[in-house]
């Protein structure tokens, strides 16, 4: 039995059309605002670097996603225990600490070793 992929195109008329997924499931709209951003400027800086789509929308509201620009990690988690006093308040115990690297996890300190500390890796699919 031969199969040409060319015979499967002319059953759907052609080229098939795509259908894009808007409405993220997993993950809350802070995060994807977020992440919209993110994609918008590097859209912008490099227009040829990615596929062209609308942005996803989340199912359910939520914060943005507090980015500390500190990077020392006693102030990091001095900041994370004064959440509420620095308009954190969303912060608390389903918070996590995304690092770079296993080894990014051995120099934190005692204090944010005991806690979620996952690598970028770790986090994917996680939302």
């Amino acid at each position: 039995v031969g199969f040409r992929f060319t015979d499967v195109k002319l059953l759907f008329g052609g080229r098939p059309k795509l259908a894009q997924l808007k409405t993220n499931f997993r993950t809350h709209a802070g995060i994807l605002g977020a992440a919209n951003a993110l994609v918008g400027l590097v859209t912008r800086l490099f227009p040829n670097s990615l596929d062209r789509l609308d942005e996803e929308v989340g199912h359910f509201g939520g914060p943005p996603p507090a980015l500390l620009p500190d990077t020392d990690p006693a102030r990091v988690a001095e900041m994370m225990l004064a959440a509420d006093d620095i308009g954190l308040g969303e912060m608390g115990a389903n918070q996590v600490v995304i690092v770079r690297s296993a080894s990014a996890k051995k120099k934190l300190p005692p204090l944010l070793r005991s806690g979620l500390v996952l690598t970028v890796e770790e986090s994917k699919g996680l939302e």
